[in-house]
Formats: structure tokens, sequence, C-alpha cells
């Protein structure tokens, strides 16, 4: 029978046996994060010009959108209080805005475009194609006057076209990039 005597730094000498002389530390050097976030800066400066290309558009699409929910605003609410609503277009100032038609109040809808979105016609023309530069709502949901246009245009020169159709109100959106 063999007997041990007691030791309770023994289990560790013979880990260390096993492991080898040092302790293995854990973690990354100073260098190696280093060279890491160097080339994550280098990855992202390189991708930045090809995410302008992507949100370019987004500020003429976010516009568009915009107007046209006002549109649809108005249309809404002159079928539902049976009576006229306008939309109304301020070109020098870039304001649209939806108001009674017969008193011209405001109706708590109110959108003032962008610095880089303008109220512009590509070919120089007249950008509201709308008779006082207002579409006015009739209470069956069509529109006061003939079918028009509405054009926008943002600094790279994409454009918008709104068409509201005369008999039955409804829009027809369609966006020109260059």
């Amino acid at each position: 029978m063999i007997y041990t005597v007691w030791d309770p730094m023994a289990r560790n000498r013979r880990m260390m046996l096993l492991i080898g002389r040092k302790e293995k530390q854990g973690g990354f050097s100073l260098i190696e994060m280093m060279v890491v976030l160097a080339i994550i800066a280098l990855v992202v400066g390189m991708s930045l010009p090809y995410f302008g290309r992507f949100t370019g558009g987004n500020a003429l699409r976010a516009s568009t959108r915009q107007i046209s929910s006002l549109i649809y605003t108005a249309r809404s609410l002159a079928i539902t209080h049976r009576k006229p609503y306008a939309v109304t277009f301020d070109v020098m100032e870039g304001d649209v805005a939806v108001k009674d038609a017969g008193s011209s109040e405001l109706v708590e809808k109110q959108y003032h475009l962008p610095e880089t979105i303008s109220l512009e016609h590509p070919e120089g023309a007249d950008p509201v194609g709308f008779k006082d530069d207002r579409i006015v709502f009739t209470p069956t949901g069509g529109v006061s006057g003939e079918t028009g246009t509405l054009w926008l245009k943002d600094r790279k020169g994409n454009t918008a076209q709104i068409t509201v159709h005369q008999s039955t109100g409804r829009l027809k959106v369609e966006l020109d990039k260059k």
C-alpha cells in the first residue's frame, strides 16, 4: 500500500506541466487592436461615397410622399365634410398646406420643403400646373378645374412629378433620376 502526503499545490503543479511553464494570458495586444481599427477605418472611408448615392434621392422621395399625403388628406377632407378643400403651393417659400377652400383657413396640415428640394419645372415652366397654384377638391373627390402636374427638383437635377386627375382626384407619381 502506498501512502502519499497531502499536498494542496500538487494539482496546480500538474496543471502547469500540462499547459506549459507559463500561464497563457487571454486578450489582444494594443498593436493588434490598432491594426484592426485601421482596417475598419479604411473600409468605412472607402464605402462612404457609395452610401451617398443611395441616400441622395431620399429627400426627393420623402418630399414627394409628404406632398402626396397632403393631397390625399385634402381630398379625404372634401369628401368627408362635403365642402371644398385646397392644397396650396407657395413656390418661392417652398410651403405646401391644406386649407379650407372657402375661407383659406389652414387645416392643421402644412409642409415646408427641405433646402435641397424646390418646386421647379425642369424646362423652366411653372412648376405648379394648377390655377392660382392650388388644387381644389370638390365634395365628390374630384378636382375643380383641369388635370394638372406638380414638379419637384433636387440639387442633383433629379425630378419628380405628381399628376392629379380632374375627375377622380387620383394621383400619379413619377420619379426621374439623372
